[in-house]
């Protein structure tokens, strides 16, 4: 009072909010108190004037935080957020972004599946294909890039495209089998980047449809090459997948199958459809193990594969089932096919980018350079020396092992399937051959000697004799001359 701290309880008492002085302060004297224990107004901070320092660390819990409170990113520093604030996820979730920007997972895939991006715009998926890296298609020259030994041929079996067989008969002409440019009115085919065909031309067939006519095209795989696919073939729960594109020129239901030749041989077949006439479409075929196939490790035939415009009623049964593995049977190995396709002179039928793989679904074609189909087909087949390409250039250098018999080696680019035999197409002074002082000539009629699957000796006696050891080389003398070696399936 008036400046001097007064003494509680001697100067002066407090009751409630009664305050007595023991002597009457004098008057006019200024006077100020404070009553401890009773509440003391604070005012409410200004905005913006707490600052961090003020805070008490860890002060702050998340009770404090509303939960709607929205914290934005730019909020959290970098490397903020760990796996300890990530936990309470699924075990085998991946994160994604759906359309509209925001986080989703990606649906768990299964043990043994691959994650495959589906392009922008689209969340990537689990896929069963435990191959879907490089060399995943079992099937060599599906884009119908390679042809060594012609671009046509009436000979049924293999003649035209590399690995794939034209074959047909019982009829009065034999179809044509040929390799066929595609162009950009090919819808589907070419825009997927394919650009070639394997093109089945009927003859004209004058004799109606037999019982025994038939048309078709084949491929054949190493029985090793299915064995050690990754495929479970004695489990009908895993799956290889066939697709392919296929045109016919004349409507109608077409049907293709399976064969295997290992153990009891089993058949499956499948629908090509009920193709519209001179229409694209895209066929995808899943495969099924079962536990009756059997496939040995070894280089014989393990899966034979047909495409078919046209089996007679020989060949057939209206009882076939689709998609089945079953006894194979010659006359069961399709449901009956129309007749119109094989009464239809000249009509066609083609197919491209074929694909066979492991797993449950088809995924793109993986397309190949033309360096790496050549030298897969070359397994099976080799044209070494091929007068249609270039003449008069030299085949090899060889020698007069007698006079009267000429001498070469060869070693081939690759292993090849199996002790090879000769591809050759012969004719009056196909070879020459050449030496200081010495020209001759022979028709092509090579002899192998001592072949094995990484080369051969050949042997032939040309029109003029030579001297023992002569060096000699061997030339290309005709365009239609030709040298090559098979071990095909």
């Amino acid at each position: 009072v008036g400046g001097v701290m007064q003494n509680p309880g001697t100067d002066f008492t407090v009751a409630s909010s009664t305050l007595t002085f023991t002597t009457a302060p004098a008057s006019g004297l200024d006077f100020w108190g404070l009553i401890q224990g009773d509440a003391v107004d604070i005012n409410t901070p200004a905005d913006s004037s707490v600052t961090s320092a003020k805070i008490v660390d860890g002060a702050i819990v998340n009770a404090d935080i509303n939960a709607s409170a929205a914290i934005a990113g730019s909020k959290l520093a970098d490397n903020a957020i760990g796996l300890a604030q990530m936990a309470s996820g699924t075990d085998g979730n991946l994160i994604t972004y759906d359309a509209s920007g925001d986080p989703a997972h990606v649906a768990t895939g299964s043990s043994g599946q691959v994650l495959t991006s589906n392009g922008a715009g689209a969340a990537p998926t689990f896929q069963t294909s435990t191959s879907a890296g490089s060399f995943r298609n079992l099937i060599i020259n599906g884009a119908m890039q390679v042809a060594q030994r012609a671009t046509s041929s009436t000979t049924a079996g293999y003649g035209s495209l590399d690995r794939f067989q034209g074959v047909s008969g019982g009829g009065e002409e034999a179809c044509t089998h040929s390799q066929h440019a595609l162009t950009s009115s090919d819808t589907g085919p070419w825009a997927a980047g394919f650009r070639n065909s394997f093109h089945l031309q009927n003859g004209n067939q004058t004799g109606g449809a037999g019982s025994n006519d038939y048309a078709y095209i084949g491929y054949t795989i190493e029985a090793q090459d299915i064995a050690t696919s990754g495929w479970d073939y004695n489990s009908a729960s895993s799956y290889l997948t066939l697709s392919f594109w296929v045109k016919s020129s004349v409507a109608g239901q077409q049907y293709g199958y399976l064969y295997t030749a290992d153990g009891t041989s089993q058949g499956f077949s499948f629908s090509v459809g009920n193709l519209s006439a001179d229409t694209w479409s895209k066929v995808t075929v899943n495969i099924p193990g079962h536990a009756n196939l059997t496939f040995d490790n070894d280089n014989g035939g393990g899966l034979y594969m047909y495409w078919g415009p046209h089996w007679g009623s020989d060949y057939t049964n209206s009882g076939n089932t689709l998609l089945t593995w079953a006894a194979y049977s010659s006359s069961n190995r399709t449901p009956d096919f129309p007749t119109t396709w094989w009464t239809t002179n000249d009509a066609t039928f083609e197919i491209t980018g074929v694909q066979l793989e492991l797993g449950d679904t088809a995924t793109d074609f993986e397309h190949k350079t033309y360096a790496d189909e050549l030298r897969r087909c070359q397994r099976y087949f080799w044209m070494y020396a091929d007068g249609g390409q270039v003449t008069s250039s030299s085949v090899a250098d060889g020698r007069f092992l007698s006079g009267a018999e000429v001498d070469f080696m060869v070693t081939f680019p690759t292993t090849m399937r199996s002790t090879p035999s000769i591809y050759q197409v012969t004719g009056d002074n196909y070879f020459k051959i050449m030496a200081s002082g010495y020209t001759g000539y022979c028709d092509g009629n090579w002899t192998l000697q001592y072949a094995h699957r990484n080369g051969t000796s050949h042997y032939q006696g040309p029109d003029t004799s030579g001297s023992t050891n002569l060096p000699v080389q061997v030339i290309i003398n005709n365009s239609s001359a030709r040298l090559g070696y098979q071990a095909e399936l």
